[in-house]
């Protein structure tokens, strides 16, 4: 496998002669599979030109679960070639031109819908020219990973390392995790809330200095909730310098009174990982519809390194936490042609046996990876959908004729 450089030359080869596919792909064009016979010593000049596939908008409706539209609801639609964000009108509706350079063309894409109050949705969607309407619901409740922005404030007086939302950039320190190399896995998208996403160059150069640093929940209606449980991820990592004693804060508050419900030392245990912990609110404080969360943060030390998170927060009525939103594996491999009529390449860091199923579950192919390029002959498989698998990642891809 090889690429173009800039102005669309390529050279290839291979050590035996004999008659191969060549596939020529890339994304905004429609794929090209030549045959050629190839000789030893013999440079086999073989041009080609790709016809551009028609770009087109997506557009579609976001509703509750009584199909009443939801007003500025986040709609993210993204793949490995492109990524566009729209926030829904006031009748639950939204739109992206294919006029306003912002284009789609045939393939698979994650979409991401979510709003405070309601519970994300994420799904693989595969939108085409004919198949770009896209309709859904959002059911009632609260969740939060931090693919969007619901409007967590952020407050106190650090001079570095405050609270915002990315995608983390993990650091270390004598073998010691500080500041995570990713969100946790199982939710929608990459990022997270954590004291400043970014490693900064050096270890301690974006972790927290010079006093708090406090992040609060927008207000939490949970009188309806016959039980209320409030679950969420954190991240605590403080070490380095002399005797850290820095500390991770959790609280609720009723707009009245603030409760400590957990607190997280250098000496607790399940620091410099995420941890998943759930609480019943009654414990605390009576439910109310003026409730808040609060994590609360602050270097006591500037000798030492202090780096927090929050992820995956969410509201259930028991202490076990909802199962039902839909996990996205993150664009650790790619696959092109998609669709393709004979060769697929698998284009992955990972390593393992690639597996490839039907929309049965029955497994029809399977073969061993060795390299971070594997091409993968489909040509015996009928046409329709399947499903590739390597490790614990899949991707989908679509076998033509």
């Amino acid at each position: 496998t090889t690429s173009t450089n800039i102005t669309g030359d390529y050279a290839i080869g291979t050590a035996s002669s004999g008659t191969y596919n060549i596939v020529f792909s890339k994304p905004m064009y429609a794929p090209d599979t030549v045959s050629a016979n190839l000789s030893n010593g013999v440079i086999l000049p073989l041009n080609v030109s790709l016809d551009p596939v028609p770009a087109f908008g997506v557009s579609g409706t976001v509703t509750n679960s009584s199909s009443i539209g939801i007003a500025n609801a986040e709609v993210l639609i993204y793949n490995s070639n492109i990524s566009q964000s729209v926030t829904t009108d006031v009748n639950g509706n939204f739109s992206i031109n294919s006029v306003s350079g912002q284009h789609f063309y045939d393939d698979y894409y994650e979409v991401v819908v979510g709003k405070w109050s309601y519970r994300t949705s994420c799904n693989t969607e595969y939108i085409g020219s004919t198949t770009n309407s896209l309709s859904i619901t959002l059911d009632d409740g609260y969740y939060d990973d931090f693919t969007f922005d619901f409007g967590w404030s952020v407050s106190g007086q650090a001079t570095d390392g405050v609270w915002a939302i990315g995608d983390p950039e993990g650091t270390s320190n004598q073998g010691t995790n500080l500041n995570p190399d990713d969100d946790i896995s199982g939710d929608c998208y990459v990022n997270a809330y954590v004291t400043d996403p970014a490693e900064g160059g050096s270890t301690g150069a974006n972790d927290v200095d010079g006093g708090t640093t406090i992040l609060t929940s927008p207000i939490l209606d949970l009188s309806s909730y016959p039980t209320p449980h409030i679950h969420y991820f954190r991240w605590f990592a403080n070490a380095g310098g002399t005797n850290p004693a820095d500390s991770l804060i959790v609280r609720i508050t009723d707009g009245n009174a603030t409760v400590d419900v957990e607190v997280v030392t250098p000496n607790s245990s399940n620091t410099s990982t995420w941890f998943a912990n759930s609480f019943k609110v009654s414990d605390y404080l009576p439910p109310t519809s003026s409730m808040q969360i609060i994590f609360y943060t602050a270097d006591l030390n500037d000798n030492n390194y202090l780096e927090a998170g929050v992820d995956k927060f969410q509201v259930s009525n028991s202490i076990n936490p909802p199962t039902e939103i839909i996990n996205i594996t993150e664009q650790k491999s790619v696959i092109y042609p998609n669709p393709a009529q004979d060769v697929i390449v698998l284009k992955s860091d990972e390593m393992g046996n690639i597996e490839i199923f039907n929309l049965l579950g029955e497994k029809l192919l399977e073969s061993r990876k060795y390299t971070l390029l594997k091409e993968i002959d489909i040509s015996v498989l009928p046409k329709g959908l399947y499903i590739i698998k390597l490790g614990e990642i899949s991707n989908k891809f679509v076998k033509t004729n």
